[in-house]
């Protein structure tokens, strides 16, 4: 019976290997990327620890023998060894025909394609930063060039159009690489200390694009008399966008969880609150900006706030997950310590002289 099961198995994996799909190896953070050897263990395949693995060049391709027990990772051969390769580091290759199917996920399609290879880099970052630098240069011109109206003009335009590069950077690269967006502060890759120096200029520029809407109610009401009191309604809106799914889930915790009331009804009253406080912050920031600014120019102001209230949202959030992460590490990193402390202390017995002596490790 054994001789027939292992006969079928290896029918199953030459089968497998003449219609094996191709992967280019194709991480998005290093030159190469580490396989680890597998075996087969009733018909799966498992990490042999007792093999050593191989490392792969970026562009290398690899012909899939299957999926390990793992179904992250794809199983393939080489030099008459097998490794598996996780399905992150891969691409599906333009060797295969056309009528065979990717079956790599959409996410990670993205994640490879040419648009996700440039957020990959350092370059958004850095595209980021100088918008951001130029939104404070306008500040401080339009501010020393204040009898200028035609640089004011251009000042007010310039800043909200880099305001909304910003957010669709931001936006993009989350779209495209997912929770790897912010990949170069991540503490998976670089560790704690190596995180930690890269958190504290990413949390600079994000105090920087925060404060941004200030600097542009320096350029808005430049002319303005020091005592005036005018400025952007921007909390409405703020408080709209950040409470409407809080709100909708309390409603769920305490309707559906505590009371059981469920069905279409349920459904559409919860989200009828998500609309109601999402809208209601809104639109009472656009009334309070047109109010004080006018129509046309009140609704401009309001759909820049709108912009920067979304830039910030993502770019806080971001921060908050890094920050997170570290400060879980420094908890059990300071539970082990206290752990070990607590089990290396000295133990204490009497001694047959009536004294107490105590046992150091």
């Amino acid at each position: 019976m054994k001789r027939i099961l292992l006969f079928f198995t290896f029918i199953a994996i030459f089968t497998d290997i003449a219609v094996a799909q191709k992967y280019d190896v194709d991480p998005l953070f290093s030159d190469s990327v580490k396989c680890e050897a597998v075996v087969l263990k009733d018909t799966a395949w498992h990490v042999d620890f007792d093999k050593a693995g191989i490392v792969l060049p970026k562009g290398d391709t690899v012909d899939s023998c299957g999926v390990s027990a793992a179904m992250h990772y794809v199983v393939f051969s080489r030099d008459g060894k097998m490794y598996r390769i996780h399905k992150s580091d891969l691409r599906f290759s333009d060797e295969n025909p056309e009528e065979m199917e990717n079956p790599l996920s959409v996410e990670s399609q993205r994640k490879h394609s040419a648009i996700g290879h440039f957020f990959a880099t350092m370059t958004p970052s850095w595209i980021v930063i100088g918008l951001l630098l130029f939104v404070v240069a306008l500040f401080f011109l339009a501010r020393a060039l204040s009898e200028s109206s035609q640089f004011r003009f251009f000042a007010l335009v310039a800043i909200p159009a880099a305001m909304l590069a910003v957010v669709l950077l931001e936006l993009t690269a989350y779209y495209y690489l997912g929770s790897d967006a912010f990949w170069w502060c991540d503490y998976d890759r670089y560790g704690f200390f190596g995180s930690l120096l890269r958190v504290i200029p990413f949390g600079a520029v994000v105090a920087l694009q925060i404060f941004s809407i200030k600097l542009y109610e320096g350029v808005l009401f430049a002319n303005e008399p020091e005592y005036s009191d005018k400025h952007i309604s921007v909390w409405p809106a703020m408080f709209g966008i950040g409470g409407c799914i809080p709100v909708m889930l309390v409603y769920y915790i305490v309707v559906v969880g505590i009371f059981g009331w469920k069905g279409h009804t349920s459904e559409i009253i919860s989200l009828v609150l998500f609309l109601i406080t999402l809208v209601s912050g809104i639109a009472l920031t656009v009334y309070r900006n047109i109010k004080m600014m006018g129509v046309r120019q009140g609704s401009l102001i309001s759909a820049f706030t709108l912009v920067y209230i979304v830039g910030c949202v993502v770019a806080g959030f971001a921060v908050l997950v890094v920050l997170f992460r570290l400060i879980i590490q420094v908890i059990m990193v300071a539970a082990m310590i206290l752990i070990l402390s607590v089990c290396m202390r000295g133990r204490r017995f009497v001694g047959s002289d009536g004294r107490v002596y105590e046992e150091r490790w």
